[in-house]
């Protein structure tokens, strides 16, 4: 239910030179040694015309759902992609996984690919931690830090893809890689003496790559993009989307019992809303409750009460409500009119008697599925409301993602407990 918590998060490139992780002929590059254990190569920026940061930034989160269907069509050579570990079971995106395998100059290859934060140093196989230099938060604009792995759990290298919108319909991009000093047991497989994991020539293969696939993405990522998003229905009303959450399908969890809880969320002693995510939530009460809306106890069972206002209290807020909760709105004044699915709550920060218009809304959109439900929730900003473009960073919100992967685990079991007229 957060509409402001941020994270910088890091994912890794899938377009890696997959064919260098593993065998290969490994060879050391001139002048080096124990006293220049990394080395920083770094390419463009190159523009891209015809996508956004912020298309770019949905395709990463994206990248390995539906068997493939965001990666495959960029290259003949990509053969499969799924996840590990989805951003949901990692509850945000550092700590995903994902497997890709390829066809590289004949020979298939498969590369187990983790997102990282910058500040964690992997280690290799023989605990050696790599001294990497420190990144700026920012190069340009959005950035993927990456760290390669090998199936072995060797680092060869790290990486940061950073790119941005030019303002001219272009998308700016930009490759930094990092590449570690082999040595001893840290040597990758297929190396006979200690040296650097990629050779300059290696390095630009992968860059070569990587500008390749990403470079097809305009034929693509629009179309994904505006079938995927609400974006281009949210733009006459003067907001953009600038975070998407798709969750996947929530066992044992229907309709009826989203808009039970939406309904109830506020209700003494606040258990309800502490279950949901006990990590972060730490209280909640009705500053409007359904009842004051309609002027009675008996609320209905097949749709949110607008007008309710619940504070929400987390752990990153104060002690104070200072008068502000989550109003849920019409969706006639919010930034959409309808969701992905048939479902549709609109909500924003607000105090009662305040109709100001709003910079941020949140959507939480969800319908019955065999088994369950699906839940999808978007935020969106209003066109310059803040500064542009958009970061990576404000982009990403990891709290959604913890109160998706818990919803299963808490609302059936509270909703078979409720009154029998709540039902």
């Amino acid at each position: 239910m957060r509409t402001h918590e941020i994270r910088n998060f890091a994912i890794v490139l899938f377009a890696v030179g997959i064919a260098l992780l593993s065998g290969g002929a490994w060879a050391a590059a001139p002048g080096e040694g124990a006293n220049d254990p990394v080395r920083k190569v770094s390419y463009g920026p190159v523009a891209i015309p015809g996508i956004s940061a912020l298309q770019v930034s949905w395709w990463f989160d994206h990248i390995a759902d539906k068997d493939g269907a965001f990666f495959k069509p960029l290259s003949e050579h990509n053969q499969s992609i799924h996840w590990a570990q989805s951003l949901q079971d990692s509850r945000g995106h550092n700590g995903a996984i994902y497997v890709a395998a390829r066809s590289v100059a004949g020979v298939n290859r498969k590369l187990r690919v983790y997102y990282y934060d910058w500040k964690v140093v992997p280690k290799s196989p023989a605990g050696y931690a790599f001294p990497y230099p420190a990144m700026p938060l920012s190069i340009n604009g959005h950035n993927q830090h990456q760290v390669i792995i090998t199936d072995e759990g060797y680092v060869p290298a790290r990486v940061v893809i950073s790119y941005r919108d030019d303002g001219a319909g272009n998308l700016l991009l930009r490759a930094d890689y990092l590449v570690n000093y082999m040595k001893g047991a840290n040597r990758l497989p297929g190396m006979t003496t200690d040296g650097y994991a990629y050779t300059d020539d290696q390095t630009a293969e992968m860059w070569a790559q990587t500008r390749a696939e990403m470079g097809k993405l305009p034929e693509f990522l629009p179309g994904w993009f505006g079938r995927e998003t609400l974006d281009d229905m949210a733009r006459p009303n003067g907001y953009t989307v600038v975070g998407i959450l798709d969750n996947p399908m929530l066992p044992g969890v229907d309709s009826k019992m989203i808009i039970w809880l939406f309904n109830h969320l506020g209700d003494a002693p606040g258990d309800l809303y502490r279950a949901w995510a006990p990590r972060d939530h730490r209280a909640s009460r009705w500053l409007v409750s359904p009842a004051q809306v309609l002027g009675t106890n008996m609320l209905p069972k097949d749709r949110i009460v607008i007008g309710a206002i619940a504070s929400d209290l987390q752990q990153s807020t104060g002690d104070d409500y200072k008068g502000v909760g989550a109003r849920w709105y019409s969706n006639e004044v919010g930034p959409i009119r309808n969701g992905r699915y048939k479902n549709l709550l609109t909500l924003a920060p607000s105090a009662p008697g305040d109709e100001s218009p709003r910079k941020v809304f949140l959507t939480h959109s969800f319908e019955d599925v065999p088994g369950g439900a699906m839940w999808r929730t978007t935020r969106f900003f209003r066109i310059g409301a803040f500064p542009q473009p958009l970061t990576q960073a404000v982009y990403q919100l990891e709290h959604p993602w913890y109160e998706g992967g818990e919803v299963p685990n808490f609302l059936p079991r509270f909703y078979a407990k409720a009154p029998q007229h709540e039902k």
